[in-house]
């Protein structure tokens, strides 16, 4: 089913596959099964729903957790992966709102946080500053709406985003290199399509 849906087009295995959606090696240690489901039946970010019943979604996180029940690292955990307070204590402006507001809760530093919430290190990459603000006073998918938030706040937290991806390389960790990284083949099971 990962083959035949293309899901290596956008999603990683191992460091390994394309680079629209996050790396699902270990997904399923992150996500439980209940909140893998509601992505692939409602879609998240630019990933659309997948069109699965519900035993096609089961046998896709089966997949997944088999995947990364193999103890392997992937190409974006070169280290143990950083804390906020580690990524506030190295200096980046704005925490202040980005704790208040609760922010950690979902989206995690340098990854695919909770419910599929994207790495914020890259958002100042493909949206401008009004687009940010006008999607953290909306709301969009799992994230709630800010729409009360002050413009003072707004600005610190829209800061606290610009200096995380300045500071991205140097906090994020050195990345693996693909040499180093597991290769496996896959074999059809007997009777199998």
């Amino acid at each position: 089913m990962w083959r035949d849906r293309n899901c290596h087009v956008c999603h990683q295995l191992f460091g390994m596959g394309g680079y629209l959606g996050p790396d699902l090696t270990h997904v399923s240690q992150r996500v439980d099964e209940d909140a893998f489901r509601q992505i692939l039946r409602l879609g998240t970010g630019p990933m659309p729903p997948a069109g699965l019943d519900a035993e096609g979604q089961s046998d896709i996180y089966a997949f997944l957790s088999e995947m990364g029940s193999a103890g392997q690292g992937h190409l974006a955990s070169g280290g143990t992966p950083r804390s906020w307070q580690e990524v506030f204590a190295a200096g980046v402006r704005g925490g202040e709102v980005f704790t208040r507001l609760g922010c950690g809760q979902c989206h995690e530093p340098f990854r695919l946080g909770r419910l599929a919430s994207p790495d914020l290190s890259r958002t100042v990459e493909r949206l401008s500053r009004q687009e940010i603000e006008d999607g953290i006073r909306r709301g969009r998918g799992n994230m709630p709406s800010f729409g009360s938030i002050d413009q003072v706040s707004m600005n610190d937290l829209l800061d606290f985003l610009q200096s995380l991806n300045e500071q991205r390389e140097s906090l994020a960790g050195a990345r693996r290199d693909r040499a180093t990284l597991p290769w496996w083949n896959y074999k059809k099971q007997a009777g199998a399509p």
